[in-house]
């Protein structure tokens, strides 16, 4: 399985991993993914959706923008500030850590983001869907959830 969901980002593919709750899904993208795909060039950011949707929800007057940048800094152990989440992935970003790699993005718990008001979970997923689009923005995205998701 790591092998597929490896070869599918190294393609710049956009992968999501289905399984049931307890089934290792973080523990086989926290041991095996993030440390391979490191050693292969990339760059992968590990978030925890439902940590992310409960800091917004707790920080109601903030966007789901300001909420995903908590998170990236907690990530990194900085303190970047931007104005919308696409610029956070820009080469010319303020996040040198970000500037020349080929980001990946892993977004663990993913269907936590159903608990968004809908037009901020529309804004975040297009952002995301126009990151992927100019992969000098984002090279790919690995999200994994508990079960199907819609919306």
């Amino acid at each position: 399985m790591k092998k597929t969901i490896q070869t599918r980002l190294e393609q710049g593919e956009f992968s999501i991993l289905i399984a049931p709750s307890q089934s290792g899904k973080t523990s086989i993208v926290s041991n095996s993914l993030m440390p391979s795909l490191k050693e292969r060039g990339y760059y992968p950011v590990s978030i925890d959706m439902r940590g992310l949707v409960s800091t917004y929800l707790s920080i109601q007057s903030s966007s789901f923008d300001t909420a995903f940048l908590i998170y990236i800094n907690r990530f990194l152990g900085t303190q970047y500030e931007s104005n919308e989440l696409t610029s956070l992935f820009e080469k010319s970003s303020c996040i040198p850590e970000f500037k020349d790699e080929k980001v990946v993005l892993l977004l663990d718990e993913f269907d936590s983001i159903a608990e968004i008001p809908t037009e901020e979970r529309t804004r975040f997923l297009a952002a995301l869907s126009s990151m992927k689009q100019n992969k000098t923005l984002l090279f790919s995205s690995f999200l994994f959830s508990n079960y199907k998701f819609c919306w």
